[in-house]
């Protein structure tokens, strides 16, 4: 789904109760959105199809909702996603904050050594609560990744989330003087 440019938007997108199973590349992409609820939607990765595969790839989508999913690889799956929720200028609204709330999202598979890159990348977003979310990173190459890289955004609230990395890496990098506006009870894990 998706528009031509910020002047030019989809509205009012509404994604809910689906299953998708191993797309190709990207198994939602969504550009140039203006109202999208993304709610109870399972996406999974089967095989190894692409090589950077991305479970919902958001690029300047506004005023949204992604409430209530698993995103991962199947049990049977070779690898997982490189990127589960990758979000590129993606604005909240405002009274009430957009949500990205009660998700499971997993990249990698454990015991795998590719993808696996980032449960959730956010740049340049904001006006977003992330509440009561688990964000993981079973498997993958190894390096300098995060469970959750938020950069360059603004008044991003963190809470009850759980960020695990079980490979190298860290388990959140949060970059910019107003990225974050406020985080408690967060749990961080990293291997």
């Amino acid at each position: 789904v998706y528009g031509s440019s910020t002047t030019s938007r989809v509205e009012n997108v509404t994604i809910e109760n689906n299953m998708m199973e191993d797309a190709y590349y990207m198994a939602n992409y969504l550009w140039y959105i203006n109202g999208l609820n993304f709610n109870n939607n399972t996406v999974t990765k089967d095989t190894t199809s692409y090589q950077i595969p991305y479970g919902v790839y958001c690029y300047y989508v506004d005023d949204f909702n992604v409430n209530n999913n698993y995103i991962g690889a199947s049990d049977d799956a070779s690898y997982g996603y490189g990127y589960g929720l990758y979000m590129y200028y993606c604005i909240g609204s405002n009274n009430p904050k957009s949500q990205i709330r009660n998700n499971c999202i997993t990249t990698g598979k454990q015991g795998q050594t590719a993808y696996g890159y980032y449960p959730m990348y956010m740049y340049g977003s904001g006006n977003i609560d992330v509440i009561n979310n688990s964000f993981n990173r079973s498997g993958g190459y190894t390096g300098t990744y995060y469970a959750c890289y938020i950069s360059q955004g603004g008044g991003i609230t963190l809470k009850n989330n759980n960020f695990a990395n079980l490979n190298s890496g860290y388990a959140l990098y949060a970059y910019g003087l107003w990225t974050l506006t406020e985080s408690d009870h967060n749990n961080f894990y990293t291997n």
